[in-house]
C-alpha cells in the first residue's frame, strides 16, 4: 500500500491535532497520604484550615505548551487538605494564602523535566499573627515510557512538579505544626 502526499498530510495534522494543549489535571496533582501526613482528631490541623486566597500560575495558550493555571492549583491545594483532614468547612482556625510562583515549561524531548515552586503563608484567625511561611520547590521528570507524546510529557512533568510542592508543603506544615505545638491552637 502506497501512502501520497495528501495522506501524509492528514495523518500529520491527526497527530497535531492530539497533541493540542490541555491544561493541569487538579485530580493528578493531589498530594497522597503517607505514615507522616495522617493527623488525628485531636491534631491542631484536623479540619482548621480555610484556603483564603490562591494565586500565581498560567493559562495554556499555545497548542504546544501545558501549565497550571491559578484555578487548578486551588483545586489541588484544597483537595489535598481535604484528603489530609485540615480543610474546614466551618470557621477556620487558620486562613492559608498560596502562590504559585514558578512552573517550568520544559522543552519537548525524549524526557521533560519541569519544576514548581510555591509560597505558602498560614495565619492564625483569630490574631490575624503570620504564624507559618515557606517556598517549596519540587522537581519531576515525566519520561518517554509516560508518553509519546512531547506535549502530554510536558504536563505531567508539571503536574508531578506542582504535586510534589503540595506533598513537601503538607508534610512541612504537619511536623510543624507538631514541633511548635504552642504556636499551633489545639482543637477546639
Amino acid at each position: 500500500m502506497r501512502f501520497g502526499p495528501q495522506t501524509i498530510f492528514g495523518f500529520v495534522m491527526v497527530v497535531g491535532l492530539a497533541a493540542c494543549a490541555m491544561g493541569a489535571r487538579p485530580g493528578a496533582m493531589v498530594a497522597d497520604i503517607t505514615r507522616d501526613t495522617i493527623i488525628a482528631e485531636d491534631h491542631p490541623l484536623w479540619k482548621s484550615i480555610k484556603v483564603e486566597s490562591v494565586t500565581g500560575g498560567r493559562t495554556t495558550a499555545r497548542p504546544w505548551s501545558s501549565n497550571v493555571n491559578s484555578d487548578e492549583f486551588y483545586q489541588a491545594l484544597r483537595d489535598s487538605l481535604q484528603l489530609h483532614a485540615m480543610l474546614t468547612a466551618s470557621t477556620p482556625r487558620y486562613r492559608l494564602q498560596a502562590e504559585l510562583l514558578d512552573v517550568d515549561e520544559p522543552w519537548h524531548g525524549i524526557n521533560a523535566t519541569a519544576t514548581a515552586t510555591a509560597r505558602f503563608s498560614l495565619y492564625d484567625d483569630a490574631t490575624k499573627a503570620l504564624i507559618y511561611q515557606r517556598v517549596m520547590a519540587h522537581t519531576h521528570e515525566a519520561s518517554f515510557s509516560e508518553s509519546a507524546v512531547g506535549q502530554t510529557r510536558i504536563r505531567l512533568a508539571q503536574e508531578g512538579a506542582v504535586k510534589g510542592t503540595i506533598q513537601k508543603f503538607v508534610s512541612d506544615l504537619i511536623a510543624t505544626a507538631d514541633a511548635k505545638s504552642a504556636v499551633f491552637r489545639t482543637a477546639p
